[in-house]
């Protein structure tokens, strides 16, 4: 079996691992400006936190978001460690929701999970190389682990037809059609993401005019608010699910101001919020920059094994 696949009838062994070495009790926070080890460490007070009371706290969410940087090996290994710890600990009653797939190819999803088609043709079907391309080799022990278990995996994204016109041509360019699929909550003020979106703006568009903008900010919104539609409705969908573990994009999750605000204005579900950090990647992570700061819940700062890397295809630098 597929060492990322969990084993359902024991820990997994990076679970035992982190368990033999992490203390049982809560560590003191690191001091200011050190360079954080590897471990899960909690944002609000940078205490370390056992593996076994992370999951324990995960448990009393309905939504567990853990972000990514799309080609980092690292923050996928901790997406992967996640589902299936909290997979392990309810069989069948998580769920996974993956920004990776649009909303209409979700009855491919559903055919694969239920061992119907195999991988080639999903990814076939669900056009993945043209609207995601990168490496499945990172989502396959996700997937793989859903799959054997019969558990629902959400196709979250907005259709990319709609957001590229949106940001292209407006709301107002819109038919009917495509205006009954702005989700319920696209509307909803929320001033510290539109901030967040000009700062990231600004450093890609110097001088835009405020109605570019504006498309562009609706698009992103319409691209938030629309996973996080998919994500509530795949309890709708599947009530026998207990939570759901959502893969994105870091910008979708960190601060709670894309996908968890608006999940929490359409559904009022819990969430909590996994930062993954590579230790010894080419950007080193400081105490002093993410503890006491709202970037998230936890930060996982996971250290790659020497000469290891998850089975990829064909890698994309996009």
């Amino acid at each position: 079996m597929n060492r990322y696949i969990v084993a359902l009838m024991m820990a997994p062994m990076w679970l035992a691992t982190a368990c033999a070495t992490t203390p049982a009790t809560v560590e003191p926070p690191p001091t200011t400006g050190t360079l954080l080890q590897p471990g899960i460490y909690r944002v609000a007070d940078g205490a370390e936190v056992p593996a076994e009371v992370f999951f324990d706290d995960l448990e009393q969410a309905k939504i567990v978001y853990v972000g990514e940087t799309h080609d980092n090996a690292a923050h996928h290994m901790v997406q992967t460690a996640v589902l299936e710890e909290l997979s392990r600990r309810a069989p069948g009653k998580v769920g996974l929701g993956m920004e990776m797939f649009h909303r209409p190819f979700q009855s491919v999803l559903d055919d694969y999970a239920r061992s119907q088609i195999d991988e080639e043709t999903m990814l076939e079907r669900a056009e993945y190389e043209e609207r995601w391309g990168f490496d499945f080799g990172f989502y396959r022990p996700m997937m793989t682990l859903m799959r054997l278990q019969g558990s629902p995996i959400a196709a979250l994204n907005a259709p990319k037809e709609l957001t590229r016109k949106i940001s292209r041509e407006g709301l107002d360019a819109l038919n009917e059609a495509e205006k009954a699929q702005i989700p319920p909550s696209f509307h909803e003020d929320n001033p510290p993401h539109r901030e967040m979106f000009k700062q990231a703006m600004g450093s890609f568009h110097h001088g835009m005019d405020e109605a570019t903008f504006e498309r562009f900010y609706h698009a992103q919104v319409m691209w938030d608010s629309t996973m996080a539609m998919s994500a509530v409705q795949c309890f709708e969908r599947h009530p026998q699910l207990a939570r759901l573990v959502v893969v994105a994009g870091m910008y979708h999750v960190q601060q709670g101001l894309g996908i968890p605000f608006h999940v929490e204005k359409q559904a009022g579900f819990e969430g909590r919020i996994v930062i993954p950090a590579q230790f010894g990647g080419e950007e080193p992570v400081y105490a002093e920059d993410i503890i006491g700061s709202d970037a998230g819940d936890y930060i996982w700062v996971y250290e790659l094994p020497e000469g290891s890397q998850p089975s990829v295809d064909n890698p994309h630098e996009g």
